[in-house]
């Protein structure tokens, strides 16, 4: 039983298979973030990058980019679960995902000193009119 036409049993093949154009979104080891800025997730993920750095300011340093990167990619995973969620029935473990990436999102931004609650007063802080 080949798995590639041409192969013999137990054979490695010497290079992949041709996926096609549809699959130019993974490059290079084909795991699901190797993105090449292409398609809308690779988009999604820049523009949160983008976001996220701009609200830091400054120079961050690596080991905020590197939280931010995965902040990105983690934000990316929950809006994909929240449109499979609202276009089929959601199941049990796709609910408790869904929180789980929930979590981590917000630990990643507390992380970052990027804070979505309030101050302890209760109301967040009103600029004043100018």
């Amino acid at each position: 039983m080949a798995d590639y036409p041409g192969m013999t049993n137990g054979a490695i093949r010497p290079y992949p298979p041709h996926i096609g154009p549809a699959a130019r979104a993974l490059s290079g080891s084909g795991t699901a973030f190797s993105l090449d800025g292409r398609t809308k997730e690779a988009r999604f993920i820049r523009d949160a990058e983008r976001a996220l750095l701009d609200q830091l300011g400054g120079e961050p340093g690596f080991a905020q980019r590197v939280i931010v990167r995965r902040a990105a990619k983690t934000m990316l995973l929950a809006e994909k679960l929240d449109q499979r969620i609202g276009s089929s029935d959601c199941g049990a473990q796709d609910a408790r995902t869904l929180g789980d990436l929930n979590s981590a999102i917000r630990d990643a931004l507390s992380d970052l000193g990027l804070s979505h609650r309030p101050p302890a007063g209760g109301k967040p802080k009103q600029e004043p009119a100018r």
